[in-house]
């Protein structure tokens, strides 16, 4: 995620979404093993919304004002918008740790892995 993506996102925007990350979202963080990383792992860092194949559209709407994000629609009738990485997952957590109210001890310790 870009920091002038987010710019444009105003304090309701910031709002919502971390009301929609604490309630139907997921912070992430893996140990993923693999023979060609330095030390046999890497650590991966996600944030993921979760809604129903039938509001698709509105994770479509979210990735495209984002800038960023992977889509999935799984079997099981839920649909994911993935955001991956180091700086995307910093800037959007930096940016909505304030308004977060389940989520932000987790948010501060993602963002403490992060650094």
């Amino acid at each position: 995620m870009t920091l002038r993506s987010l710019e444009k996102l105003n304090i309701e925007d910031k709002c919502y979404l971390s009301g929609f990350l604490d309630a139907d979202g997921c912070i992430l963080t893996q140990i993923i093993k693999g023979n060609s990383y330095k030390y046999g792992h890497t650590v991966r860092v996600s944030i993921v919304f979760y809604q129903s194949n039938k509001r698709y559209w509105f994770l479509m709407q979210l990735r495209d004002s984002l800038g960023l994000g992977v889509l999935r629609q799984k079997k099981d009738g839920m649909a994911e918008l993935t955001i991956t990485g180091f700086k995307p997952v910093e800037n959007l957590l930096k940016s909505l740790s304030p308004y977060l109210r389940i989520k932000r001890p987790l948010s501060k310790l993602v963002l403490e892995i992060i650094d």
